[in-house]
């Protein structure tokens, strides 16, 4: 029986866990990731259909740590926000200055967990 050594131990592999990993690993710091999910079940197409608004600011990470060409093209550009309250009076909008470029973008939960799974299963961690 062997024994591997690693620098940090993440307990899921969601979204959160596997984003950490790749960002550790762009650290040179090795991790292991603990998750009784089997990661084959959780890249099928068919388990998650959610959708997520990542930020602009989460994108430059993303970018920053090496995900940037597996998620070109892959999202949808969020170029203004309105939140409101059903019928009720008033609302809120967020829109970019013209230089600003976009609040962020839309990503199916499939498609950023593969390009991240893909990412990390690459990497020394």
């Amino acid at each position: 029986m062997s024994i591997e050594q690693h620098d940090i131990i993440i307990i899921g592999g969601g979204l959160a866990g596997l984003t950490q990993a790749a960002a550790l690993a762009a650290h040179g710091i090795s991790c292991a990731i603990i998750d009784r999910a089997d990661p084959a079940a959780l890249l099928k197409p068919g388990f998650d259909g959610r959708t997520f608004a990542v930020s602009s600011s989460s994108v430059a990470m993303y970018e920053a740590i090496g995900l940037g060409d597996a998620l070109a093209g892959k999202g949808c550009p969020i170029s203004k926000i309105h939140v409101s309250d059903g019928l009720k009076r008033g609302n809120l909008d967020f829109v970019p200055a013209s230089d600003d470029g976009f609040l962020g973008q839309m990503f199916e939960s499939r498609v950023l967990r593969e390009a991240i799974y893909t990412h990390i299963t690459k990497q020394e961690l």
